[in-house]
C-alpha cells in the first residue's frame, strides 16, 4: 500500500499536473508540497500548518481530505 505522500503525488502524476500548479493555487510554497510528496516532514513548518497543508493539497487534488487526514 503506498505512503501518504505516494498516495498525493502518484494522483498528481496521474492528473498530468506539475507541482508548481498546486503550489500557485493554493498559495502553499512548492517546497512545502514537494516535503509533504517526498514525507519529510521536517521540512514543514509545523503544528497546524501540516495538517492543513496536506487537507489542503488532498482536496486540490479531488480526494477525500478527511481520510487522506486520517493516514
Amino acid at each position: 500500500m503506498p505512503s501518504l505522500g505516494q498516495k498525493l503525488k502518484d494522483e498528481r502524476i496521474r492528473q498530468g499536473k506539475q507541482l508548481r500548479e498546486f503550489a500557485d493555487n493554493l498559495r502553499i510554497g512548492s517546497r512545502y508540497l514537494e516535503a509533504i510528496e517526498a514525507e519529510d516532514w521536517d521540512q514543514l513548518p509545523g503544528g497546524f500548518f501540516n495538517r492543513a497543508f496536506v487537507r489542503q493539497y488532498a482536496t486540490a487534488l479531488g480526494l477525500d481530505a478527511a481520510k487522506i487526514e486520517k493516514e
